[in-house]
């Protein structure tokens, strides 16, 4: 699916109606970039700390200083593929949890609460949707409900490589592979997962046609093509049927020999 905008422009006299991408959505910025549970909110005990940002450091040279009620507490550090660490808390008890991770340029940090409640329902992933597959990357929306909080979204390909995760507000972006297809999830702060939504870009990226660019698989085998603004694509019929309007021919120049008088 591509993304049209009208562009103007005064050619020989006529004005000229030109496709092009209509947004550009900035990736998530460098990591350390979000950090969740957020600041001032509560979590259940069994919560682990998320970090997003793009191009994680392997975790060796990541930074944690973690303390419930002012003690110090032991963490275990995972990488989520590019863009997202967990800090699973050794120990965990109803407290004010002040957590500081530190990346190779910056922090961040948050102070929550968690409670007593442990959370063992996983997430429902609501939607998984495509809204734009140019330049070779895929722009997916999604959103999910938690009743222990989200954490956010992650893409995979082929079941297990992680492309892409980003916390709850932002697009996935991701660069796939092979049949241009990531198979998306919703994460809660506790790890669990929901069942996956895949989504799929078209297989060739050079085809400027009109065309329907985004599959989104709701789980039950069946596909179901999105579609995009109407308004973009009947822009983009005017586009076709211009460019393919032929222009008037001139009568063909006499073959007649004129007539001569003696």
């Amino acid at each position: 699916m591509r993304r049209l905008v009208a562009c103007t422009a005064i050619i020989g006299g006529a004005l000229v109606l030109a496709p092009g991408r209509a947004w550009a959505p900035p990736p998530i910025s460098a990591f350390p970039s979000v950090i969740l549970p957020a600041p001032g909110t509560t979590a259940p005990s069994n919560a682990r700390i998320w970090v997003f940002g793009s191009n994680a450091p392997p975790v060796d040279r990541i930074g944690v200083e973690l303390t419930i009620d002012g003690i110090v507490v032991p963490n275990q550090l995972a990488a989520v593929g590019c863009c997202a660490v967990t800090a699973t808390l050794q120990n965990a008890r109803p407290g004010t949890v002040s957590a500081t991770v530190t990346g190779t340029r910056n922090a961040v940090h948050t102070t929550f609460t968690l409670t007593r409640s442990t959370d063992v329902t996983a997430p429902v992933l609501d939607s998984a949707r495509l809204l734009d597959d140019s330049g070779g990357q895929l722009v997916i929306g999604a959103s999910g409900t938690d009743e222990g909080g989200l954490a956010g979204y992650v893409a995979r390909s082929g079941g297990t490589t992680v492309e892409g995760a980003v916390p709850p507000g932002l697009l996935l972006i991701v660069r796939p592979s092979g049949d241009r297809c990531v198979d998306v999830t919703a994460v809660d702060l506790v790890g669990q997962e929901s069942a996956p939504r895949r989504v799929c870009g078209t297989v060739s990226t050079t085809d400027a046609g009109i065309a329907d660019g985004g599959i989104v698989d709701g789980g039950g085998g069946g596909c179901a093509t999105t579609r995009g603004d109407p308004s973009l694509f009947f822009l983009a019929l005017l586009i076709r049927s211009t460019a393919g309007r032929r222009r008037p021919r001139r009568p063909a120049a006499s073959t007649r020999t004129p007539s001569s008088t003696c």
